[in-house]
This record gives C-alpha cells, sequence and structure tokens, in this order.
C-alpha cells in the first residue's frame, strides 16, 4: 500500500486576518500564470536564414479568488460583508473608503483525507472586490442555504508548500 496520501478538494480552510473560522462552501479561481514575453515565435533572423528565438519570463499574475459562503448576519460571515462594505464607497457617487487600511492577510491550506496540511498558499493584500448573492431566491426554496459569493483581490500569490 502506497505511502501517499493525495490532497482532496473537499478539506480546505482559509484563514483570513481579523475573520476567523469561516464556513465555506467552495473556493475556486486559484490561478498563478507567469506571462512569457517573445516565446510565440521568432524575434530576429541571422545568418544562412536561421532564425532566433527566446522565450523571457514576464510578470506573474493571479486571477480572482471566488470565495462561497453561506449568507448570514452572524459571526464570520457577517464580518465578510462588513469588511466589503468598509472597502468600498457607500454610495453610486463615490467618497472615501477604508481599503487601504483594510488590506488583510490570507492563507488557503489544502488538507489531504487525514486532515493534514498538502498545499497551502499565502495572499498578501487581500481585498474585496465584488459580493454577489447567488442563486434565486424563492418560496420554492425553502429547504435550501441562501449563498454568497465573496471575489477576493490580491497583489501577491505564493504557493508555500
Amino acid at each position: 500500500m502506497p505511502e501517499i496520501e493525495y490532497n482532496t478538494g473537499a478539506f480546505f480552510q482559509l484563514d483570513i486576518d481579523q475573520v476567523a473560522d469561516l464556513t465555506i462552501k467552495k473556493i475556486s479561481g486559484i490561478t498563478l500564470e507567469m506571462k512569457v514575453a517573445a516565446g510565440s515565435g521568432a524575434i530576429g533572423t541571422m545568418k544562412d536564414g536561421r532564425t532566433q528565438t527566446q522565450a523571457t519570463p514576464g510578470g506573474v499574475t493571479q486571477s480572482s479568488i471566488k470565495v462561497e459562503i453561506p449568507s448570514g448576519n452572524e459571526g464570520p460571515q457577517s464580518k465578510l460583508t462588513e469588511w466589503y462594505n468598509d472597502c468600498h464607497a457607500s454610495s453610486r457617487s463615490g467618497g472615501a473608503t477604508k481599503s487601504r487600511s483594510l488590506r488583510y492577510t490570507a492563507t488557503l491550506f489544502v488538507l489531504d483525507g487525514n486532515g493534514n496540511v498538502g498545499a497551502e498558499y499565502e495572499l498578501q493584500d487581500v481585498f474585496p472586490s465584488n459580493l454577489t448573492h447567488t442563486g434565486e431566491m424563492s418560496v420554492g426554496k425553502a429547504g435550501e442555504i441562501s449563498q454568497d459569493i465573496l471575489e477576493l483581490e490580491c497583489t501577491q500569490m505564493i504557493r508555500v508548500l
């Protein structure tokens, strides 16, 4: 029997400064991409018709991280809504926000079947960019939990483990 225990997509934990013990249904959008300059073709020609190519590492980009959470106005769930509201202007005409001082650090842990950390991502300068209520609201949905999607942006994402 192998000694390897692979990570599972069903066990994860997101720790955000100031917001502990979150209940999270789903996380998506974890993408790190290194842009490559001049990697798709020749950059010039040389003697005897030879072409010169060079793939140069460029900047690294990451995508928005989408965190799907049960809607709620208590405990950690309400802190996410408060954080979002504090980071955005209170009216359509704009205005001052506290967004610069409310950028947090977050760590995403992906766990294996035994609960051990198998992967770890560190996110710097995290702030909420969008808050969306998912699904429909209907009297026919009485047995379902209401969900929100909080989109998080960051200035840097590093896979630590």
